[in-house]
């Protein structure tokens, strides 16, 4: 069973006071308690989690039992900083990634390192919140950076990607429409430069066969 963070759960600081992580735990709480979300299987998951969360850190002898298990866990990690997943987190992460994009070599692309960011970035349970979370100005914002970052990949990493987006446009049919237009004009961009080359030799074969073939004639 892997080790939950649940100061990351709150959207506490390790070191936030007993106060602080009652307010955030209220504060959650009624963001996705059940009575405001019937049948909503994403908000009763993150209800459960917030409620676990604050069972262990709302009870200061359990929290000092728990951050020293923390501490193995998160040796060099930032006691000031602690962050809940949100719209705008997830949106900092793409604007983040296209960044360390633009800092690469063009030519020498870490695509392993891309595709395990976007693969965090679009996991189901990052769709469902946003979903959830319905703020249809981030999720906009959210695709387009994606399919900004498409751009340096190749066409096999497209589909499972364009799946994840129009899950997360949801009911726009323009969204849906865009992500569409644009996954193909990446695909076909990408066969064309995967094929430049070839066609380029088979045309320049061609035209000195043809010049061959009519100086030979005379």
């Amino acid at each position: 069973m892997s080790f939950k963070n649940y100061y990351a759960v709150l959207g506490v600081a390790p070191n936030a006071t007993q106060d602080d992580i009652k307010k955030n735990f209220r504060k959650l709480a009624l963001l996705y308690h059940p009575d405001k979300n019937a049948e909503n299987e994403f908000a009763a998951i993150r209800f459960r989690e917030i409620q676990e969360a604050y069972e262990i850190l709302g009870d200061a002898e359990k929290r000092m039992i728990y951050n020293r298990v923390w501490r193995d866990h998160y040796p060099k990690a930032n006691i000031a900083v602690a962050e809940e997943t949100s719209p705008e987190s997830i949106l900092l992460k793409c604007r983040k990634l296209q960044q360390d994009i633009r800092e690469m070599d063009a030519f020498r692309i870490n695509l392993r390192y891309v595709q395990a960011e976007l693969n965090k970035i679009l996991s189901d349970n990052t769709i469902a919140l946003l979903v959830f979370h319905n703020d249809n100005n981030i999720n906009k914002n959210i695709i387009d950076h994606i399919l900004e970052i498409c751009a340096v990949l190749p066409n096999k990493n497209l589909p499972a990607i364009q799946k994840s987006l129009n899950k997360l446009a949801g009911n726009s049919q323009e969204e849906i429409l865009i992500i569409q237009q644009k996954i193909k004009q990446l695909t076909y961009k990408n066969l064309w430069q995967q094929y430049y080359p070839l066609l380029a030799f088979i045309i320049a074969a061609v035209v000195c066969a043809a010049i061959y073939f009519l100086s030979s004639k005379h």
